[in-house]
């Protein structure tokens, strides 16, 4: 009996033993399927980004892309819907050795948006066995990994992000679900408000319109002018009864998202005279808690205009209307009046770092941690256009600046640091300058200019060198009729009015900026850009995509400043 019953004791530890061995084995092998998955996706997706706003295709699209089209910036991903959760297909061409693996994984329920607001999910184990030619979904992108289940945070399928970050090997201990767990509660935090259908142009595949696809080029020239729905001043003042309600609806981001940016205030001017909701969604592309905003309203818009204009600003702590107006018209000094005016009403919040002036035809080509990531490389520097040489010394009428100032002829548009305002505000030499310019032709550019391209002066962030040679004007996109014929929109007085053919060329820009639009006339080209800001803010913001401003510290204006 006693040898019997060591006997059945020695079974029973060797049973055990193989249990417990068959358990670690299926753990590790798991967690080797894991690794082989994203160990053999790195080797394709480790490239510098180049983000590309996108949607996903119709549940047929799930085609290779043609080698050629896999560029070390890019690699697009075809998608398929399965319900509403998509399914990211890696194109054949890109993974044709990987090994045919399946995998069972832990995920989290799919969020529901409803009436403007997100609810969190409750964490839910599910299994899904996924093949290897699929991005597993329950992966998210992070500052290690790419892909996320954008299904998961809003309903709308419309802003699944194709564009491809840097990524690395994740730590081995890293559990797939607690990471889009934690990812999910990361987004929410700050984007739950945000109704994802504001972003975007669900008629339109604004991806393809980014790469010039013709074809998608032709379907959406058929509705430039009719996506959406116009939004009136009577909107705006219906809308801004309830400014919660307001900022909800239109899709505000009320947070700062990042310390840096939170860090790096910017100060605007905003003279608008025409077109609320072009006007509003340019303040939404640039809204941040942390900026400042004036808006001068031009004296010979009509009341509605002024009125929802107002409406607007109540809303928003940051945003305010000049308290002076004047009727600005093109070629005189009142084109810097009503910048000067909205200069001397931001001064007063000691924060901000830069100031940018806009008008309510401009839209930004970056997301505000992109702004803040150049203003930072400028290290100070202003950046503003000029010229000597080609200079229209007519406008001056025969007369020089006072005090040795050498003039020069340069766009009104300038990104400017603190200490360029504070000497255009109180300095005695920039009012003698201000005064000289009232009496010469187109004032506006000639005084910004002049006071950048005068380094003796000793103003902060000026240029040293010569104004023909300062290189590339970052602070805005601008297409004249006398230097180049790639306007896809037409030319107005010279200016191309943007269209969504020019939209390619725009997402490859470095300018920060892009002027003009007319939104009655293309309002494709304007929803695509929203949707790329919005998904490049959120992958910003989730570590997804990364942002090298490097380009900018080099540039002659920068390294060749008054300190």
């Amino acid at each position: 009996m006693a040898r019997s019953a060591k006997f059945c004791m020695f079974v029973a530890v060797l049973f055990a033993s193989g249990a417990l061995y068959f358990t670690a084995s299926l753990k590790n092998t798991r967690e080797w399927i894991l690794e082989s998955y994203i160990s053999n996706f790195n080797n394709y997706l480790d490239m510098s980004p180049t983000p590309i706003s996108g949607k996903p295709k119709s549940s047929t699209s799930n085609s290779p892309i043609p080698k050629s089209t896999i560029s070390r910036s890019m690699i697009q991903t075809s998608m398929k819907w399965t319900s509403t959760k998509p399914t990211y297909i890696l194109p054949t061409s890109t993974i044709s050795s990987a090994p045919i693996l399946t995998s069972t994984i832990t995920q989290s329920t799919i969020p529901t948006f409803k009436e403007g607001k997100s609810t969190m999910p409750t964490s839910t184990t599910t299994q899904s066995t996924i093949p290897t030619k699929t991005i597993l979904t329950a992966i998210p992108g992070t500052s290690n990994l790419t892909n996320i289940n954008w299904s998961g945070i809003h309903s709308s399928p419309s802003f699944v992000h194709t564009g491809i970050s840097r990524i690395k090997l994740p730590d081995k201990s890293i559990n797939a679900a607690s990471l889009t767990t934690r990812l999910e509660k990361k987004y929410y935090s700050k984007f739950d408000r945000i109704p994802a259908q504001l972003y975007g142009v669900p008629e339109v595949d604004c991806a393809a319109l980014f790469q010039g696809d013709e074809k998608a080029l032709n379907n959406a020239t058929k509705v430039k002018t009719t996506v959406g729905s116009a939004l009136t001043d009577e909107f705006y003042l219906n809308a801004t009864t309830d400014c919660d309600d307001f900022q909800v609806s239109r899709g505000y981001v009320m947070s700062s998202l990042t310390d840096e940016e939170q860090n790096f205030p910017i100060a605007y001017s905003l003279v608008v005279y025409k077109d609320s909701e072009m006007v509003e969604r340019l303040l939404r592309a640039i809204f941040r808690p942390q900026n400042y905003y004036c808006i001068h309203v031009d004296l010979k818009a009509t009341e509605s205009f002024h009125k929802a204009m107002a409406a607007i600003a109540q809303c928003f702590p940051n945003v305010f209307l000049s308290n002076k107006r004047v009727d600005v018209k093109w070629g005189t000094f009142t084109v810097i009046e009503s910048e000067l005016i909205c200069m001397k009403e931001l001064w007063r919040y000691r924060k901000w770092k830069y100031f940018i002036n806009l008008t309510g035809q401009e839209f930004p080509l970056k997301t505000n941690f992109e702004l803040v990531k150049i203003l930072e490389a400028f290290k100070g520097a202003n950046n503003i256009n000029g010229t000597i040489k080609n200079a229209y010394r007519h406008r001056w009428r025969n007369t020089l600046p006072p005090l040795g100032i050498q003039p020069s002829l340069g766009p009104v548009h300038i990104s400017a640091n603190r200490h360029f305002v504070d000497y255009i505000l109180h300095n005695d030499t920039a009012h003698a300058l201000l005064e000289w310019t009232n009496g010469t032709d187109i004032p506006d550019e000639t005084f910004f200019t002049t006071l950048n391209f005068n380094p003796q002066l000793g103003i902060k962030g000026s240029f040293k060198g010569d104004p023909d040679s300062i290189g590339p004007f970052i602070s805005r996109y601008k297409l004249w009729s006398h230097l180049t014929s790639s306007c896809a929109g037409h030319f107005v007085r010279g200016i191309c009015i943007l269209g969504l053919g020019d939209l390619p060329r725009l997402a490859a820009a470095v300018e920060m900026f892009a002027n003009k639009f007319f939104l009655w006339e293309d309002r494709v080209v304007i929803g695509c850009l929203e949707e790329k800001l919005f998904n490049d803010t959120r992958d910003e913001y989730l570590g997804v995509k990364r942002f090298d401003a490097s380009y900018y510290g080099g540039l002659n204006f920068v390294t060749d400043q008054v300190t």
